[in-house]
């Protein structure tokens, strides 16, 4: 009689969910007065379709997880303010679980949780959106979490694995997307879906752990209505695998990522051609704090940009294969590098021929500028500090620091010149390469707005010119001779042996 009361109240309690097992050590009293301990045989699986309100997805009709996800949208959550409101529960699948009808969540207080990205793994194999998560109405309402769990496509030609928008305070956790061919791993839209043109933006929304590979466009900003706006969200902590032909972030449409915190790692393949990071049409990358470092074999562009403007303050690292930052065709403000003092943000590119190069230019040259060659038996520093404005027909250098190393001097004639529109640029001469080696080049300062500068920017030389340093002293591992009264010249020998005769001394 004891068992058949537990079952009922089983049954009462877990509904269809309740099954046999083993006969328990004790009974379940419904409305104990003090505390009870039910222990279960080690292997027993309790399986639910809700507590409280969580529910469990793979204990509702469909034939596949996203139709069970929509059931469960549909006829089990309830609401809160109009709104669904409720979290589901993905199964543990590390061998994968079919999604062959889209998603659709357009409340801002549903999450999806999995049990982590490498045991959650949804295999999408539809032609279009995967996951489509927006608030409709739209909202500024703190939206939900979605974590634990893989989306991955079958490279259909339309494919995305997540199209995110319209929404704010999102938080994204380890969650692994790709697979999705010629689409985007992860496409922030803002639609403003039945909203009109005045409404829906997308901020402040929160990416950690989050890996993207395997996609035409890895992270994609586009705006198809309503605002363009994009600020404030946080990629903390972004993984990002580039194939060749891929382009890691794409900006289009007008679409402005601003004021956001950008934190990734970005890798590419040993060969082929992809771009970081394209920018085009109207879109515009402005004033987001970044650290994006990353490694690669191919070749392409740190910075591919046919329109728009590219502003950024922090750290842009590790791809020492790139043409960098010259992928310029068009737009209005092509600028590359930005700071926030004290971080530093620097660019370099591989040089083979003696000639001058452009280390800067913009309509503000102010800063400290830090100029190192290394090549073939070859190894060259410079420290300047510059004031140069546009307009400004004069300007100062100050060369702080100038050591040269084994086969000797490399870098020489530090100047300001204009260009046609007077805008200032910081040149130097290279010479005695040996081969070829690597520039670099760093800038420490402060500015911000359009008074960004670009470092080795593809510019034609500019013929103006309006500053030079007043005399350039140059260090080497030798001892230089003294300077002597009558015409005070420095001679340096270097470790091969060769004398140069270097500047006046004072």
């Amino acid at each position: 009689m004891r068992y058949r009361t537990l079952a009922l109240f089983c049954a009462f309690l877990f509904g269809s969910l309740c099954v046999s097992a083993q006969t328990p050590s004790g009974s379940i009293v419904s409305m104990p007065t003090t505390g009870q301990s039910i222990t279960q045989p080690i292997g027993t699986t309790l399986a639910v379709n809700s507590l409280q309100q969580e529910f469990w997805v793979d204990q509702y009709p469909g034939s596949d997880v996203g139709a069970k996800i929509n059931y469960a949208l549909a006829n089990v959550c309830p609401t809160s303010g109009g709104y669904t409101a409720c979290v589901l529960h993905l199964p543990y699948a590390p061998g994968g679980i079919t999604q062959s009808t889209a998603v659709a969540i357009t409340s801002p207080y549903v999450s999806i949780i999995g049990q982590g990205s490498g045991n959650t793994v949804i295999n999408c194999t539809i032609n279009s959106d995967c996951f489509r998560v927006y608030t409709n109405p739209f909202t500024i309402a703190h939206a939900g979490n979605f974590r634990g769990f893989s989306v991955h496509g079958n490279n259909g030609s339309a494919q995305t694995g997540v199209h995110l928008g319209d929404i704010v305070g999102s938080t994204w956790k380890d969650v692994a997307i790709s697979g999705f061919g010629n689409g985007s791993c992860l496409l922030m839209d803002d639609a403003d879906v039945g909203q009109g043109p005045s409404s829906g933006w997308t901020e402040r929304n929160s990416f950690d752990q989050v890996a993207l590979t395997g996609c035409g466009k890895l992270l994609r900003f586009i705006h198809r209505g309503g605002l363009n706006s994009f600020g404030y969200n946080a990629f903390n902590d972004m993984r990002m695998t580039l194939s060749s032909g891929e382009t890691a972030v794409s900006v289009e449409n007008d679409a402005t990522p601003y004021h956001m915190t950008f934190n990734a790692t970005i890798n590419g393949p040993g060969s082929g051609t992809f771009n970081i990071f394209n920018i085009q049409d109207n879109g515009l990358w402005q004033a987001n704090v970044m650290n994006v470092r990353g490694e690669t074999g191919g070749s392409g562009c740190a910075v591919k940009q046919s329109g728009g403007g590219f502003f950024w303050y922090g750290v842009f690292t590790g791809f020492e294969t790139f043409d960098q930052p010259s992928c310029y065709t068009g737009g209005g403000h092509e600028q590359l590098v930005g700071n926030l003092s004290p971080a530093p943000v620097g660019s370099q590119t591989n040089v083979t021929a003696d000639g001058d190069v452009v280390i800067a230019a913009g309509s503000v040259l102010t800063g400290f500028y830090y100029v190192s060659y290394t090549g073939n038996s070859r190894t060259h520093h410079m420290l300047m500090a510059v004031d140069a404005l546009q307009f400004n027909n004069s300007g100062t250098i100050n060369v702080l620091s100038n050591t040269s190393y084994l086969g000797g001097p490399v870098i020489s004639n530090p100047r300001i010149v204009h260009d046609s529109n007077s805008q200032p640029q910081l040149v130097v001469t290279l010479g005695n390469l040996n081969g070829g080696g690597i520039l670099e080049v760093g800038f420490l300062g402060e500015i911000g707005g359009s008074q960004v500068a670009k470092l080795l920017p593809s510019v034609t030389l500019g013929t103006t010119v309006v500053a030079t340093p007043n005399p350039v002293m140059l260090y080497n591992t030798s001892t230089a001779t003294a300077c002597t009264p009558s015409g005070q010249v420095v001679t340096l020998t270097d470790t091969g042996g060769h004398t140069v005769k270097v500047a006046t001394c004072n």
